[in-house]
């Protein structure tokens, strides 16, 4: 059985209530381990656009996340529970990269990821973003599936 230290959970600040950071704050409680709560949200800047975009946008999508995950945390972390939340700007189509780079900077002893993002055209041509983490993570990953699906 595994015992795992540090366990990174991606979330989707849309989507508080999600089966994988339920399940991971499970883990992260009977296993002891420090939680990583990472949201990656996507750039603004791009070029022709940035003239059209308030030029703290960037700042302020990540001080509202930030805000918004540390009040869900504190209302569904247990006490016992240390925990961190990472944020992380993505640049085109590349969330899974972001996952991936974060597992390893943290030294991450497992990923948890929802499977909700299945049945998007990127899955049939590309694979989704939980794929490619599986594919490629320098840890163990667990997916944990929406019940809504």
């Amino acid at each position: 059985m595994y015992n795992f230290k540090k366990i990174l959970v991606g979330v989707d600040v849309k989507n508080q209530s999600g089966e994988a950071l339920e399940y991971a704050i499970h883990l992260a409680q009977r296993n002891q381990a420090f939680l990583q709560v990472l949201y990656v949200f996507p750039s603004f800047s791009h070029p022709g656009v940035d003239a059209f975009l308030p030029k703290n946008i960037t700042t302020k999508v990540h001080h509202e996340a930030f805000e918004q995950l540390e009040a869900m945390l504190q209302d569904k972390v247990p006490e016992e529970v240390d925990w961190e939340i990472i944020i992380k700007e993505r640049k085109a189509n590349n969330s899974y990269q972001k996952i991936l780079d974060t597992a390893k900077e943290e030294h991450t002893d497992l990923i948890v990821l929802g499977d909700h993002d299945k049945h998007s055209l990127d899955h049939i041509w590309l694979g989704t973003n939980t794929e490619k983490v599986v594919r490629y993570a320098p840890c163990s990953v667990m997916v944990i599936k929406d019940k809504k699906n």
